[in-house]
């Protein structure tokens, strides 16, 4: 699930919401917002088998991500807006903001 808040300044606070289905933990957001740093975004545990974090990225954009758990498999979000494949053929998720 992915869930927007729009904020003063042209700026989205985004939340990422993963259910935690047996991913090695720490699972970590990584995307066009964060330079695709492995490690920058930890997912946190909330207590009901979910993970997410928040981060705040100006409106009116495009980003590509993904997650990565730390056996360094990478998956997508069911919620994403859209799909793109990636010059290595790997597919990113899209957010819209």
């Amino acid at each position: 699930m992915i869930t927007r808040r729009v904020l003063e300044g042209d700026r989205v606070e985004v939340t990422f919401c993963v259910l935690n289905l047996g991913q090695s933990l720490p699972v970590t957001l990584v995307g066009d917002f964060n330079g695709w740093d492995p490690v920058a975004l930890e997912l946190a545990g909330n207590g009901n088998g979910e993970l997410s974090a928040t981060l705040v990225v100006p409106r009116g954009r495009r980003y590509e991500f993904r997650y990565r758990d730390s056996g360094g498999r990478w998956f997508n979000d069911e919620a994403a807006d859209d799909y793109c494949e990636t010059p290595v053929g790997a597919v990113n998720g899209v957010l819209l903001t």
